[in-house]
């Protein structure tokens, strides 16, 4: 599976735009940066919807924590579906279908046999 798919933040562009929007919550960037995070926040509605669930946890200072435990757990769950899919998954064997086959020829071969005689 994509590892982007289990990253909390992967759909913003870079590692580099996951900082900064953690820089513009934190209020450390400069007024050129802000309004690009705002224009990228306008394009991009998963982008605005990190940034106002990271502005409604409580505790700021253990956001990355907080990203890390999420991805975490997305790993974990995406991990158990996948165990859950394999587990349905029918094992193939091709053995029945070979012993069918010899099965069908072997009667096939006997009836031309009692037919001949």
């Amino acid at each position: 599976m994509n590892s982007n798919l289990k990253n909390i933040l992967s759909s913003l562009p870079k590692n580099e735009a996951q900082n900064k929007l953690l820089e513009y919550m934190n209020d450390t960037l400069t007024p050129e940066e802000k309004h690009e995070v705002e224009s990228l926040m306008n394009d991009d509605v998963f982008m605005s919807d990190a940034l106002d669930g990271l502005n409604d946890l409580k505790d700021k200072e253990k956001i990355a924590a907080t990203i890390d435990q999420l991805n975490a757990g997305l790993k974990k769950q995406l991990q158990k579906r996948k165990e859950k899919k394999l587990k349905r998954q029918i094992p193939s064997q091709t053995w029945v279908y070979y012993s069918i086959i010899l099965l069908l020829t072997l009667i096939i071969i006997a009836w031309v046999i009692i037919k001949k005689l």
